[in-house]
């Protein structure tokens, strides 16, 4: 099905602004179908991988782990679980060794409504509501 892993495919990581860069980490994508697998339904990638240009479009950090170019795998995957609320996607994701020691982050507003998961091999927690970083617990309220 995918050719990734059995259910993620490269397409769903490539920039969302048709440059075709979507070099993920393949820590990432092994993260996410463990994920996926421990879901027991599908996942939806928001949003992957980013070429500088895309990631100063949609707001992105400088230093965001979307981030990819030739040289430095993209990271960072927002996500939707199908049939499955915040706080429970955030549970999940603690489950999984690369996502428990790695970022996570909430976003909660009605147009948004996804988890941001990273690989960045140090635990990092945060929500963001109407535009501003607060903290998990209070990202969590919102949920």
């Amino acid at each position: 099905m995918g050719d990734l892993t059995k259910n993620l495919s490269r397409w769903e990581f490539a920039c969302h602004c048709g440059c075709g860069t979507d070099n993920v980490s393949p820590d990432l994508v092994e993260a996410l179908q463990i994920y996926r697998d421990l879901a027991g339904r599908p996942v939806t990638i928001i949003s992957g991988c980013r070429c500088l240009r895309h990631n100063a479009a949609v707001g992105g950090e400088d230093h965001s782990f979307h981030i990819a170019t030739e040289e430095v795998e993209g990271r960072a995957g927002d996500a939707r679980v199908a049939g499955l609320g915040l706080r429970e996607m955030y549970e999940l994701a603690l489950k999984v060794p690369a996502f428990k020691n790695g970022g996570i982050g909430i976003y909660p507003d009605p147009d948004k409504r996804f988890i941001h998961l990273d690989v960045r091999g140090k635990k990092a927690r945060w929500g963001k509501v109407r535009g501003e970083t607060v903290s998990l617990e209070e990202a969590l309220r919102h949920a």
